[in-house]
């Protein structure tokens, strides 16, 4: 099972995770106070237009998830 974090115990180290905002999820990062995601292209990061609620490492998401 996924389990979702606080947006408040989300690493700001730069490092990417995925942040969901209320609308959707994004693999993101932290930089000079705001959350950036990669631009269509990924050469640009650009800032986010809402605040994210909650984050998960893209880590978990490479766990097994075992048999359904």
């Amino acid at each position: 099972m996924i389990n979702w974090q606080p947006i408040d115990t989300a690493p700001k180290n730069g490092d990417y995770i995925l942040i969901y905002d209320g609308y959707d999820v994004w693999k993101a990062f932290y930089k000079k106070r705001k959350w950036y995601c990669d631009s269509v292209n990924y050469k640009h990061q650009i800032p986010l237009f809402h605040e994210p609620t909650h984050w998960l490492p893209i880590s978990d998401l490479l766990q097994p998830l075992g048999h359904l």
